[in-house]
């Protein structure tokens, strides 16, 4: 089940899973042309489980989840480097979808339970804010110190540290 998107560098980035292989992992290979990819080459593990999708948000990032869990991974690099887990409160599924929003800025989440499930096949639906929703944006600030309220590193993930810092007019330091 291949999954293509064109990347903000204006290459693409195909997500697969490597059925027949132990905990079926999800690779990725990225490509300048979206129908001539490496078949020689196995791409680049990113979680494991199968059924991968990943799509890019307006702002460049790549948004990926499959089977393998219910968290979103973003990537800030056109698939290069670290894919950052962000917690979602949907329950892992096979066949997943991402669509980003226009309207909300959100990224809904449509997942099943896969077809071998002896049983009515439920749709689960969610969506999560990966930081740039529509509506109004607050700025905390203390007013003793004059400080931000910040995300320290702007870190996405929940439980990430939560910092006074000198207002910067950062995402990190925007709250919904």
């Amino acid at each position: 089940m291949p999954v293509v998107t064109r990347m903000a560098n204006g290459q693409y980035i195909m997500v697969f899973e490597m059925v027949g292989q132990a905990n079926t992992p999800n690779n990725y290979k990225v490509s300048a042309n979206p129908e001539s990819w490496n078949a020689g080459s196995g791409g680049t593990t990113i979680d494991n489980g199968g059924s991968p999708f990943v799509i890019t948000l307006p702002d460049g990032r790549l948004a990926y989840n499959s089977y393998g869990s219910g968290d979103i991974r973003l990537n800030t690099t056109n698939g290069a480097g670290a894919w950052t887990p962000v917690r979602t409160t949907m329950p892992r599924g096979y066949s997943r979808m991402l669509q980003y929003v226009t309207g909300t800025g959100r990224v809904l989440i449509l997942s099943v339970d896969g077809f071998w499930v002896d049983a009515r096949n439920s749709v689960y639906y969610g969506d999560v804010d990966l930081g740039h929703s529509a509506g109004p944006y607050y700025k905390l600030v203390n007013r003793r110190s004059g400080k931000a309220l910040d995300v320290y590193q702007a870190n996405p993930q929940d439980g990430a540290q939560v910092v006074q810092w000198a207002d910067n007019g950062g995402h990190n330091q925007h709250w919904h």
